[in-house]
């Protein structure tokens, strides 16, 4: 063997590591974005599910849990007027149609 073709033969090989190398990183890289975006879901779905248990929990029953959840009755326009003027119906802002 010849000098030349020994170091034709390490060359050869540095390269052949440099590639496997550049494949395990490609890999690596792609691995840990999955695992960062598994991460993100996993706590996302803790703090709902945290969140809904702390609202739930004081309930006495399922029926009393659901209603927690679902919250108030959400107000229609002429009733979110009702509530700014003790009882009066207003036809909107700035209107000056306002019944008692």
């Amino acid at each position: 063997m010849t000098a030349m073709s020994f170091l034709d033969d390490l060359q050869a090989a540095a390269r052949d590591v440099e590639a496997a190398e550049a494949m395990f990183r490609r890999e690596v890289a792609a691995r840990m974005a999955d695992l960062e975006q598994l991460r993100a879901f996993a706590f996302r779905r803790l703090n709902l599910t945290q969140a809904i248990a702390e609202a739930v929990g004081p309930a006495a029953d399922e029926p009393a849990a659901l209603a927690t959840l679902r919250g108030p009755p959400r107000l229609g326009k002429r009733q979110r007027g009702a509530r700014r003027g003790a009882g009066a119906l207003c036809a909107g802002r700035g209107s000056g149609l306002c019944h008692a």
